[in-house]
């Protein structure tokens, strides 16, 4: 290992574990301030178990820092071996140019993320509409959109995980056995490692909703349709950034689910008590 590549690696972990912890923040602030809400009212006691809820969320920080950590050592370097990797970062510290590889970045990257995240947006909406518990309905809360630079970090750990460590794991995995003439991994190997791990992201985020959607609706068809929405959603963000990251690099990919998360967290949904 060279000192470029040490460089490499700090900056990726460095950067990574940065945004994780300012990316927790907006979950953090809800976390107690709805654990500490009155629990007078049925809005309350809604609030405290929201509040566990997330509170569940916040534990496993640590879980991805340790999937960060192995993210940074073995998926750069499994990553690099299958000629993919951060081009921008590893051309800055070699010397090369990079003028051409900022053109990957936006406005592309930027354009499909914002796409992307539109349709969370729609989403939430959809969730609005959903049946809640008894005497509360829910509405749009625009006051998210201060933080949803902060959320738009945690692209940063999270194409770290997925894409240059469980994409390129299994990619790897796979070209052991599907290669094309010149001894690489073969086209369908990148789309069947993007949709396997599309689906396995896919299905943990929904896991990860399930706790706190259950606590703010009835388990109606709407109830179930949304969650499976949300996971198509995610799988298809996560096939979209796989895409990104074996033509443009991570740096792109980063770019792509940024934007995503911007625009798809400028509004969460708010309790309200109505009237039995």
């Amino acid at each position: 290992m060279n000192k470029t590549q040490l460089i490499e690696y700090g900056i990726l972990f460095g950067a990574g574990l940065l945004a994780l912890i300012i990316s927790t923040i907006p979950t953090l602030i809800s976390a107690v301030s709805l654990s500490n809400a009155s629990a007078e009212t049925e809005v309350g006691k809604l609030n405290n178990r929201i509040g566990d809820a997330l509170s569940e969320q916040l534990a496993g920080i640590f879980r991805q820092i340790g999937n960060l950590f192995f993210g940074v050592l073995l998926g750069l370097q499994i990553a690099q071996s299958l000629s993919l990797g951060i081009p921008i970062i590893h051309n800055f510290l070699t010397g090369k140019p990079i003028a051409d590889l900022y053109q990957l970045l936006y406005p592309d990257g930027i354009r499909v993320g914002a796409i992307l995240g539109g349709v969370a947006l729609l989403v939430i909406f959809i969730r609005c509409l959903a049946p809640g518990v008894e005497g509360i309905r829910f509405r749009p809360n625009f006051g998210a959109i201060g933080l949803s630079p902060l959320n738009a970090l945690a692209a940063i750990p999270a194409e770290i995980i997925y894409r240059l460590l469980y994409f390129s794991v299994t990619l790897y995995l796979l070209g052991l056995f599907w290669k094309s003439g010149h001894h690489t991994p073969a086209p369908g190997a990148y789309w069947t490692a993007a949709i396997v791990v599309g689906i396995i992201v896919g299905a943990l985020t929904m896991f990860s909703i399930w706790g706190v959607l259950s606590e703010l609706y009835e388990e109606t068809f709407l109830y179930y349709a949304t969650l499976f929405i949300q996971f198509l959603i995610e799988s298809g963000v996560g096939v979209v950034c796989a895409y990104v990251f074996w033509n443009y690099g991570l740096e792109a990919a980063i770019v792509c689910h940024a934007s995503y998360l911007f625009v798809g967290s400028l509004i969460t949904i708010r309790p309200v008590l109505t009237k039995v």
